[in-house]
């Protein structure tokens, strides 16, 4: 049962303030029970840290959310009544005070590496962070992400991420590392004295081109995509009904979900930066 689902921590001397959410999706725990460690351990020196489980219900639940994906309701513009809807005008007031933002996930497929989503902006911090792999859109388009937390923060004027630790049935495998980057990032702004270092791993960038939303129930893919799998260029790598999805040149696929209903997030496309 959580208690207190925002907990706001200030330090004695001035600094940053920051936020940590997870709970975004209810059911990847990985970062609410790192959530659960910071809030008996973290102590804050500078600045203010919020330390916020995002959605509640759907966490008591184990479920990715109740009625709205959380996760795309941050946007000023939405109007509606249902209890996500409700909790990301009541988040979005917090990240108004807030010069950053991470945001701990975990993602569905069975198995895959950890990686990061942030922009440019966020690189330097990321340096610092033990995430092999980087998506991030470059040259930003504002109609992707604007209504996702790390697309709130940086539609403000400032620093989003979002970690993908691992797979949500492995959750206690990646727990330490769900730790360590919050730290780190804690690190990064200056509201703790600890000094975490990272592996220093080799990080690839991956720009995010496109995301494809299900339009026929009869959507498939040619075959079972892992996270960051290359495709086949110039070959189709999924059919919706009789429309055809075709690969560019370089190309690799996200959170393939080909059991999303229609109208949902079936899958985001990348591309490898050299």
């Amino acid at each position: 049962m959580i208690k207190d689902s925002i907990i706001k921590t200030v330090g004695k001397l001035p600094g940053k303030t920051v936020a940590i959410f997870a709970g975004t999706h209810g059911n990847e725990k990985v970062g609410i029970f790192a959530l659960e460690k910071l809030e008996k351990d973290l102590i804050v020196k500078k600045g203010t840290v919020y330390l916020v489980y995002a959605n509640p219900p759907a966490i008591e639940a184990n479920k990715r959310f109740i009625t709205k994906n959380l996760n795309r309701l941050f946007s000023r513009h939405e109007k509606g009544d249902t209890y996500e809807d409700i909790r990301a005008h009541e988040l979005m007031g917090i990240l108004d005070q807030c010069d950053a933002l991470l945001d701990i996930h975990s993602y569905n497929s069975p198995s895959g590496d950890q990686f990061s989503f942030c922009e440019p902006n966020g690189y330097d911090i990321l340096k610092l962070m033990d995430f092999p792999i980087i998506v991030s859109r470059l040259d930003p388009d504002p109609t992707m992400y604007s209504t996702t937390t790390m697309g709130y923060m940086n539609k403000k004027g400032g620093i989003g991420f979002c970690i993908e630790c691992g797979t949500s049935n492995r959750e206690n495998d990646f727990l330490e590392l769900a730790v360590k980057s919050s730290y780190q990032f804690l690190q990064y702004f200056g509201n703790i004295d600890m000094v975490i270092p990272n592996d220093n791993i080799k990080q690839q960038v991956i720009k995010n081109e496109r995301m494809y939303y299900k339009k026929n129930l009869e959507f498939k893919f040619v075959k079972d995509f892992k996270d960051f799998e290359v495709l086949p260029a110039g070959k189709p790598f999924a059919f919706d009904g009789e429309e055809s999805l075709i690969a560019g040149e370089n190309e690799c696929i996200i959170f393939p979900r080909p059991n999303v209903p229609a109208g949902g997030e079936v899958c985001l496309i990348g591309s490898f930066i050299k």
